[in-house]
C-alpha cells in the first residue's frame, strides 16, 4: 500500500536540475578543482552552457501570465546589472529566481542543503586523499595568536566554515521544532571539527550562536512573537544593519577603535566611498582579497568585506533596494507566521553581512529564494495623492 506519493512536474524537475548544476558550479569554482581539472575553466563554462540550455527548455514549456512578465522584467534588470558589474553570477541567479516562483520554499531549501553538503564533502574528501591540494597557511586569531589553517580543497580563504554555518541554518529551518537535541549536538560537533581545521572565528561563533538562538527561541519558546515589538524589530533589522555599516564606513575616522577590532573593514569601506560613486546598475570594482594577496604579497590588499557595501557598489542601488525589501519581507513574514527558525536565519544573515558577504549567494545561502517569492506574489494597499488603491494579497505556495 502506498503511504506517501510524490508528484513532480517537468517544470520542477528542470528547475531542481538547474539549481543543482548552479550550486555544483559555484562551489567547484571557489575550490581548487578548476586548477586541477582544467586551467581553462572547463567546469565553469560547461555548467554555464548546461544551465542556459535548461532555462530555455523551461521557458519553452512554461505558461505565461502578467505576473510572469513582471518577473521577466526583473530578470532583464539582473542582466543589466551583470553587464555593468561584469559578473555573470548575477545573471544566472536571476534565471533561477524566475524559475523558482511556483516551487515550494522548503523543497528549494532541501535540494540546496543536500547538494551543498554533498558537493563540499566531496571536495574536502578529495583534499584528504591528496587528489587536490589542501593549502595550509597562517591565520591570525582575534587574540593575536597564529593558527595553522587548512583550506580543505578550497582556496587560501576556505569557504567550508561559511558553508557549515548556512548548512546549519538550512537544517534547522527544514526540521523546525522537531529537531532533537542529538541533532543539535551533531551540528555543534560539526562546527567544532570544521573550525579546528580552518580557524574562521566569525563563522564558527555565528554557528554556535545560531544553535543557541534556536534552543532559546524555538525549543524553549520564551518569547511571544506576535507582539508589536517583534513585528517592528522584524521590519527594521535588515535596514538597520545596512544603515549602520554604511554610516560607520563613511565616517570611518570617528570609529577608529571599532575599525581595529574589525580588522580594518571600515577603512576599506571608507576607501570605497572615496574612490567610487554609486550607480543604478552596479559597476566592476577590482578587488584583491585574502587568497590573491596570499599568493602575491606585492599587490595592495583591497576588499569590500561587507555584503551590504558590496551589493550597493557592485550591484547598484536598484538591486540593493530589492534585496533589502526582500529580506525585510522574509523577516516580517517569519514573525507573522511564527516561523522562528526562518527568523533566526534572517538574524544570522543580517549579522554576517556586516563583516562578510552572502546576501545573494543563493548557492549556499538560499534564503533569498523565499524573499523573491514574496516579492513576486506580493499584493498590498497604497494611497497615492488621496486616491486609495487596494490589491488583494496572494499567498505564496508553501
Amino acid at each position: 500500500m502506498i503511504k506517501k506519493e510524490y508528484k513532480f512536474s517537468l517544470n520542477r524537475i528542470i528547475f531542481f536540475t538547474t539549481l543543482i548544476c548552479f550550486i555544483i558550479k559555484q562551489i567547484s569554482v571557489y575550490s581548487v578543482l578548476p586548477e586541477v581539472v582544467s586551467k581553462y575553466g572547463l567546469i565553469n563554462k560547461g555548467m554555464e552552457l548546461l544551465i542556459l540550455g535548461l532555462f530555455f527548455w523551461y521557458i519553452c514549456i512554461s505558461k505565461y501570465s502578467i505576473r510572469r512578465i513582471v518577473v521577466i522584467l526583473i530578470i532583464l534588470l539582473t542582466s543589466l546589472i551583470s553587464l555593468s558589474s561584469k559578473n555573470k553570477d548575477i545573471f544566472f541567479i536571476g534565471l533561477l529566481l524566475y524559475m523558482s516562483v511556483n516551487v515550494k520554499s522548503k523543497d528549494i531549501i532541501k535540494i540546496s542543503m543536500v547538494t551543498l553538503g554533498f558537493t563540499v564533502l566531496s571536495i574536502v574528501s578529495l583534499s584528504f586523499m591528496n587528489i587536490i591540494p589542501n593549502y595550509v597557511y597562517d591565520n591570525i586569531l582575534a587574540n593575536g595568536n597564529i593558527a595553522k589553517a587548512n583550506s580543505l580543497g578550497f582556496d587560501y580563504y576556505s569557504y567550508v566554515p561559511i558553508y557549515t554555518l548556512f548548512f546549519t541554518c538550512m537544517y534547522l529551518y527544514i526540521r523546525g521544532k522537531k529537531c532533537s537535541y542529538i541533532e543539535i549536538c551533531i551540528l555543534i560537533l560539526l562546527a567544532i571539527v570544521v573550525n579546528s581545521f580552518c580557524h574562521k572565528e566569525l563563522a564558527f561563533g555565528l554557528n554556535i550562536f545560531t544553535v543557541i538562538l534556536y534552543i532559546i527561541l524555538s525549543k524553549f519558546n520564551i518569547f511571544k512573537f506576535r507582539s508589536y515589538i517583534w513585528k517592528l524589530v522584524s521590519k527594521v533589522i535588515i535596514p538597520s544593519c545596512f544603515i549602520i555599516i554604511v554610516f560607520c564606513s563613511y565616517n570611518y575616522d570617528k570609529f577608529l577603535a571599532l575599525d581595529n577590532i574589525l580588522g580594518g573593514r571600515l577603512y576599506y569601506g571608507y576607501t570605497t566611498f572615496n574612490n567610487y560613486s554609486l550607480t543604478l546598475f552596479g559597476q566592476n570594482i577590482e578587488m584583491i582579497g585574502t587568497s590573491t594577496f596570499t599568493k602575491n604579497p606585492n599587490l595592495e590588499y583591497f576588499y569590500i568585506d561587507s555584503g551590504y557595501l558590496q551589493t550597493l557598489f557592485l550591484r547598484g542601488i536598484i538591486l540593493t533596494a530589492i534585496i533589502v525589501i526582500g529580506y525585510s519581507i522574509i523577516s516580517y513574514k517569519s514573525i507573522k507566521d511564527k516561523e522562528i527558525e526562518l527568523f533566526i536565519w534572517v538574524i544570522i544573515t543580517a549579522g554576517y553581512n556586516i563583516l562578510g558577504s552572502t546576501l545573494i549567494d543563493i548557492w549556499y545561502n538560499p534564503i533569498f529564494f523565499i524573499g523573491f517569492k514574496y516579492i513576486a506574489n506580493w499584493r498590498g494597499t497604497f494611497n497615492i495623492l488621496g486616491t486609495r488603491y487596494r490589491v488583494v494579497y496572494k499567498k505564496v505556495i508553501e
